[in-house]
């Protein structure tokens, strides 16, 4: 027996089924007044035999197995209906784990054909599997012909039936109707539409149709569901566009948008599908996935992501359109077999928990492999960034797909908002391969935790810039929220969807507030005007609010049309545009022109301002205390208040007039009399001149330890280390050790950063790999002035050991070259400057001082490739 590994079983398989061809047996009749055709049968490598059976009476014919095998995912037994196309055996190709024993199948009509499909090994007549015995018989009924649908009410809860039409009885006087649910049946006693049910959004139903006769006669659905489909929305706020009132029409419906509410627990998933603008789908961090069937090393997600109730920082990309949350797939197989039984919720190897199938189907990225092609990157700003990770042209698997079929797709997960979209941009499906089959939807923890899109479970189907979009549909996690704002900041609402009748040109303001993981809370606006369309319009002076002012002027400026016609009254009783006003307080002016009227209120508040001074600017380590002083010289301090800030951060519990600076920072301070406030602030720096130095860059071999060592004429003083601006965890001491990977690239940064106090010193040096083959000696030179191995470079040793001597001697052992003191000087030539001619030349390097690997003398062979002189 030839054992396979799921990589070779695939390459046999897709290159015998598209070399081999079908060997037919002709058609037998199968006597319907007669006992059943037994027939016994073993296949052969590379067989491809099919028999077709006819009824002698019209009836529907019936194959059942009594024994026989065939080798498990690798020889197909193919039932072909009688239309010569419908699979009846799609779900069961190679029975139970191989095993035939007790497989039934009914045709639709009067014929049947039963076909094998095997590759090179392991068959019945190589001796790795039993012969198959097999009954063909009639039946004795005609089935019904019926058709099934999913129908559905978006406005209500979503439940949902399963409506059966029945279109011909067949042979059966009545039927009846069942699902895999446990509902109550239905009667059907005659053609027409039944309806059973109802079902819970996403539950995937299966109806039988029996003849009450004889119930060997039935019909069976495909598995079917539905759930109502939003279009969702595209950007996290939008107030919506602005709108345009008449006298006639005071009242309007506004509706934000919103991506979705932030926060909300991911115990369910709303599915919408929304068409949105798609960030690239190249250009991001390759994840080197061009391996077939390989989950992707651990890739770390720049914020923490909660997907079904539990928080993840990792995932992995698998190369058949996956990712997961399970990060113990790093680096193993990804399995790339379905059958269209294997409907989510649905778990194996193949399908593993914690994961998002965005399209799940057998890609190669091994064809023409480019480390790119499989990407990922992160666009946005915090809190509301996007995760976004791309399956770029990856071809599909199978000799007559990888160079035709080609995937390009998707998968973005979003901060903080917990939703993921999956946008296929081009997914088309593959019939020379696993039969085109794909997957969409996502799994979590268990069989109960899932979310699948209509249409988009297991099966055979095709995508071009379709997007789908799962939205956590639980209690919110936080004071996260939705409101409507009016101008005052009054809350008028909080539904996206709300109704407005104002009386002036009105700005509403939509706003989300989101409680993040730390407690800060962010909070996004958006503006929506709603404006009157009349024959005139008002503008007023803005609010007053002065400080050492005796009294201020208020005016209304009418304009438009209805201008000349406009009357002016304001609450003090006056009728001029303009008035003086002394006294604080609100004043409210009203124009009217016609059977219209606008009003608008202006607040006055005249106060002085406290006088506060803070100093100049202190430079300190705090080896004494620092106290800045708010106090008013104009006020009693104890009529003021106080709000401090740090770095443009309110400190929150610091309302004194006096503060306790313990840290370098910007301070200011708000002091505040009545309405009236005053601002200063105050600059507290770290002295400057800490000094530390960490020496000059340098070269390094691949695994070699060097050491880094901060020297410093400061006292009492802490390490910290980084390497590319990233910490060190551990690394807290004047010196550290350091080595590289053969594969590290680029320049590689140490920096130390000293601190005593507050105050810091730092400075960095620059690490590289010396660009020569892993710091070893060279075996062959090529002196053709590419630039590329045209001289024995030993740099690597002089930076390591020091000075030494470099001779050159032929085959003959007479001494040709000699350099002291080298470097790199040797390109080939002789002492003379001569080329020397192609050949083996030995080396002797002599150490002033010896080297930790060669000791004193270092010899060896060296080819020269080299023009003819």
């Amino acid at each position: 027996m030839l054992t396979h590994n799921t990589m070779s079983a695939k390459a046999y398989l897709a290159l015998f089924l598209f070399f081999t061809t079908a060997l037919t047996f002709g058609q037998t009749t199968v006597d319907c007044t007669a006992s059943p055709l037994n027939n016994t049968f073993c296949y052969a490598n590379n067989d491809n035999s099919s028999f077709v059976f006819q009824s002698s009476n019209g009836f529907p014919l019936r194959i059942v197995f009594n024994s026989g095998t065939v080798e498990n995912n690798f020889d197909e037994v193919v039932i072909l209906d009688s239309n010569g196309i419908t699979d009846l055996n799609e779900e069961t190709p190679y029975g139970n784990n191989g095993d035939l024993t007790g497989l039934t199948y009914t045709s639709s009509g009067d014929t049947i054909t039963l076909m094998i499909t095997s590759d090179v090994s392991n068959s019945c007549q190589s001796g790795g599997q039993t012969a198959w015995d097999y009954d063909v018989f009639c039946t004795t009924c005609l089935n019904p012909e019926v058709n099934f649908a999913a129908e559905g009410n978006c406005d209500g809860d979503g439940e949902f039936f399963i409506s059966v039409d029945v279109t011909d009885l067949g042979s059966a006087s009545a039927l009846e109707i069942t699902d895999d649910q446990g509902s109550t049946p239905v009667s059907a006693p005659g053609t027409g539409t039944y309806q059973i049910g109802p079902y819970v959004p996403f539950t995937n139903v299966t109806v039988t149709v029996t003849n009450l006769d004889d119930t060997s006669c039935a019909v069976s659905s495909d598995p079917l569901t539905f759930v109502c489909i939003s279009d969702g929305g595209c950007e996290l706020l939008n107030a919506g566009p602005d709108v345009v009132l008449s006298c006639e029409t005071p009242c309007t419906e506004l509706e934000a948008e919103i991506i979705a509410v932030p926060r909300l627990t991911t115990s369910s998933y709303l599915v919408q599908g929304p068409i949105c603008d798609l960030p690239p789908v190249s250009g991001g961090t390759p994840t080197n996935l061009v391996i077939d069937d390989r989950w992707s090393d651990v890739i770390t997600i720049p914020f923490t992501f909660n997907y079904f109730q539990n928080d993840y920082t990792q995932l992995v990309m698998a190369a058949n359109g996956q990712i997961s949350f399970d990060t113990s797939l790093a680096n193993q197989f990804n399995g790339w077999n379905s059958a269209p039984e294997d409907l989510l919720p649905y778990t194996d190897s193949n399908f593993p928990l914690n994961t998002i199938y965005g399209a799940f189907h057998d890609l190669n990225p091994a064809v023409n492999p480019d480390p790119a092609r499989i990407n990922y990157f992160v666009t946005g700003e915090a809190p509301f960034r996007i995760f976004v990770l791309n399956f770029d042209n990856v071809p599909h698997f199978g000799s007559s797909c990888d160079s035709t079929f080609f995937t390009t797709q998707q998968i973005l997960l979003y901060e903080s908002l917990n939703v993921i979209d999956v946008n296929l941009i081009n997914k088309p499906s593959c019939p020379g391969w696993n039969e085109g089959l794909a997957t969409l939807g996502i799994m979590g923890n268990d069989l109960t935790e899932f979310s699948v899109p209509p249409d988009r479970n297991t099966g055979v189907w095709e995508a071009t810039n379709e997007n789908w979009r799962f939205v956590p549909n639980g209690q919110p996690t936080g004071a996260s929220s939705f409101q409507w704002l009016d101008p005052t900041g009054a809350v008028i609402g909080t539904s996206p969807r709300i109704t407005v009748c104002p009386t002036e040109d009105t700005v509403y303001t939509a706003v989300l507030t989101t409680e993040l993981e730390d407690g800060s809370t962010e909070v996004r606006m958006d503006d929506v005007l709603v404006e009157l369309e009349l024959s005139f319009a008002i503008e007023v002076t803005p609010d007053v609010q002065a400080c050492d002012q005796e009294s201020a002027d208020l005016s209304v400026t009418v304009s438009g049309s209805g201008a000349p016609n406009a009357t002016i009254l304001w609450s003090t009783g006056e009728t001029t545009p303009t008035i003086t006003v002394s006294q604080s307080g609100d004043y409210t002016v009203t124009v009217t022109v016609e059977n219209c009227s606008l009003e608008k209120t202006i607040n006055v508040q005249l106060e002085d301002s406290p006088v506060i001074d803070l100093g100049a600017d202190i430079e300190t380590c705090f080896e004494e205390p620092v106290i800045l002083d708010a106090s008013p010289t104009n006020f009693d301090p104890a009529t003021a208040t106080y709000e401090w800030s740090k770095d443009g951060v309110v400190l929150a519990s610091e309302t004194d007039a006096t503060l306790v600076v313990t840290e370098l920072g910007e301070y200011s301070v708000v002091v505040t009399v009545g309405f009236c406030s005053s601002t200063d602030s105050i600059l507290i720096e770290p002295r400057s001149d800490l000094e530390v130095t960490v020496g000059d860059d340098f070269k390094t071999c691949a695994n070699d330890i060097r050491t880094i060592t901060a020297n410093t004429d400061e006292t009492d003083v802490s390490y910290q280390w980084l390497l590319n601006d990233e910490l060190i965890p551990g690394e807290t001491g004047s010196s550290i050790e350091i080595s590289f990977e053969p594969n590290t690239v680029g320049t590689q940064t140490y920096t130390v950063i000293i601190t005593k106090g507050d105050c810091t010193g730092t400075d960095s040096v620059d690490v590289t790999l010396y660009n020569i083959g892993q710091c070893v000696i060279s075996e062959g030179l090529s002196p053709n002035g590419d630039g590329m191995n045209d001289c024995l470079d030993l740099e690597y040793l002089v930076d390591r050991t020091g000075a030494f001597s470099v001779e050159i001697f032929n085959r003959l052992g007479t001494s040709v070259y000699t350099q002291s003191n080298y470097l790199n000087e040797w390109c080939g030539q002789d002492n003379n400057n001569a080329q020397l001619p192609t050949g083996t030349y030995f080396y002797v390097i002599k150490f002033d001082q010896p080297d930790q690997e060669f000791g004193a003398v270092k010899s060896g062979w060296i080819y020269l490739n080299t023009q003819s002189n």
